[in-house]
């Protein structure tokens, strides 16, 4: 009888411990697959999150560099048209190109965050070209030639760095 009862008793632990054992297995699978995808959805987030942040700061650079070109653009038509550009629209541009300048100054020198050296590069290439505009040796100094130089320098920056943050986005 006491082998009878400690034989049961022994089958019962078994079930039991059948029991503990699949209850473990599967929280411990349940918590493996719940920290594994928590953790692959929060390293996507993170990524995506840099990423936009980083498209972001191109479309902000590509942006000013733009309103750098309609300054240039503005006047060039004005001079070649043989007119004066309005008061207002004169006032208004030069701001938006001050501030494009000061926003192209910031990204130089806070960009190496988020912009690559190549697309830094070429901002600091614009800011020697326009410097250069207009610069003939051997002849005086032509507003006209300043305008079309620095307009051609814009123009060509501008391609130069789309091109390039498509590249460096992946796009």
């Amino acid at each position: 009888m006491i082998l009878e009862e400690t034989w049961e008793y022994l089958v019962w632990l078994n079930h039991f411990d059948g029991f503990i054992a699949d209850i473990a297995v599967t929280f411990l699978s349940v918590f493996l697959g719940v920290w594994l995808s928590i953790r692959y959805a929060l390293k996507r987030f993170i990524t995506e999150k840099w990423w936009e942040r980083q498209a972001a700061a191109y479309e902000e650079v590509i942006l000013a560099v733009y309103q750098g070109f309609i300054f240039f653009d503005e006047h060039l038509h004005a001079c070649l048209q043989g007119r004066e550009l309005d008061e207002g629209d004169d006032v208004s541009i030069r701001t938006k190109a001050k501030q494009a300048d000061a926003a192209i100054a910031t990204a130089k020198t806070i960009g190496l965050l988020k912009l690559s050296n190549r697309f830094l590069d070429r901002l600091r290439q614009l800011d020697k070209d326009t410097s250069r505009a207009g610069d003939r040796p051997g002849e005086v100094p032509s507003w006209v030639a300043y305008l079309e130089e620095s307009h051609a320098a814009y123009s060509d920056c501008l391609a130069d760095l789309q091109i390039i943050a498509r590249k460096d986005l992946g796009l």
